[in-house]
């Protein structure tokens, strides 16, 4: 049996894209290992969930729960466990110390998802680096095996680990792209933009407000995400106000799996800014419906100007200003370069990851 173990899972959405990949993978892995997820009764923010939509093999619990669950499954026929981030109390830290003090022979699988990424570790510093110090010196991650899903995560993990680190590289599980791309008109003057995250300071809205507010007419953006940090969202909204941007600005609120690429098709791209993204599933569904995408330099996606497929900036407001309005300037026919671009980057990358056989010989199924 294969234990899973995070704070969200299906039918909650609004986490992020960390749900989407466990999704995706216990949908491979079930044909060949049962497989049973402990998680929470609700999704970020505290939304419960619809108990009709609840999933079978799948235990939302509360937190009071967990310890009692864990007891009951690693007393019977559990061969490892999985647990993904590394700052839960609930679904991290109590399974990784309630497994290392029952079934010490277990194997157990870390998967950090993004949070030993530079920029990730760059907020909430102080807290986060006593934490790490404790994991570390405790003795719990001895032995523990990790799954990187870049070699940017493998060399974040060798980093916080040591080089003797075991790890094992598979990438994150991707919707399928389109099959055929639609290419929206694209004038010069026009530009419609989709900021697709949950509202928190390292997804740097804000700084893409800043930009338009410097920046050329005719660019228009839609917000789309659930609030993660709500003092930061209102200072987006007065920001908004104060800069007479409401015209150009439509907030959706956060917007179910299933619709995504849709919404992208709406658009003429995605900007997303952000601090730094392990993956950025919402950079990989603009490439999959063939959207080019305004991002930072911390992700997977490298060099997208160059191999025209979008921008990589630096992540303050003249940088994306200086993006936005070169994209704003295209024209057609270079746009439809981009898409075409864009597009292919998804489809490659699907093919290439889309195999159980990286994580089949890390779960030892």
């Amino acid at each position: 049996m294969l234990l899973v173990c995070y704070d969200y899972f299906r039918p909650a959405y609004q986490a992020g894209g960390i749900v989407q990949s466990l999704d995706l993978l216990v949908q491979m892995m079930h044909p060949y290992v049962h497989v049973v997820v402990l998680t929470g009764k609700n999704d970020l923010g505290g939304v419960l969930l619809k108990r009709e939509q609840y999933l079978e093999g799948v235990e939302y619990l509360e937190p009071i729960e967990v310890p009692r669950r864990l007891v009951y499954f690693l007393k019977n026929d559990v061969s490892c466990v999985y647990l993904n981030g590394l700052f839960s109390f609930t679904f991290f830290l109590i399974p990784l110390i309630t497994t290392r003090w029952l079934r010490p022979s277990v194997k157990v699988i870390v998967a950090p998802r993004g949070m030993l990424q530079k920029g990730a570790l760059q907020l909430k510093k102080i807290k986060k680096k006593f934490y790490l110090e404790f994991l570390l010196r405790s003795g719990l991650l001895k032995n523990v095996h990790w799954h990187a899903t870049d070699i940017q995560e493998t060399l974040d993990i060798k980093a916080f680990v040591g080089p003797s680190a075991q790890v094992t590289l598979a990438g994150n599980l991707p919707k399928t792209p389109y099959l055929a791309i639609s290419i929206p008109n694209k004038e010069t003057e026009v530009l419609k933009l989709v900021f697709l995250g949950i509202i928190t300071p390292s997804k740097n809205l804000k700084r893409v407000l800043e930009a338009m507010a410097k920046g050329s007419r005719g660019i228009f953006l839609s917000i789309v995400g659930p609030v993660g940090d709500s003092g930061y969202w209102s200072e987006c909204q007065a920001f908004i106000e104060q800069a007479s941007l409401q015209h150009a600005i439509e907030y959706r609120g956060p917007v179910a799996p299933h619709k995504i690429q849709e919404l992208l098709t709406e658009n003429h791209g995605l900007i997303l800014p952000s601090i730094g993204e392990n993956f950025g599933h919402a950079i990989y569904e603009a490439f999959s419906v063939g959207r080019p995408v305004i991002i930072g330099h911390n992700t997977p996606w490298k060099e997208l100007r160059a191999r025209k497929m979008g921008w990589n900036v630096d992540t303050h407001a003249l940088a994306i200003q200086n993006a936005m309005d070169e994209f704003l300037a295209m024209d057609q026919n270079e746009y439809r370069v981009y898409c075409t671009n864009a597009h292919q980057e998804a489809v490659q990358y699907f093919e290439r990851v889309n195999q159980s056989e990286p994580y089949r010989t890390m779960f030892g199924v």
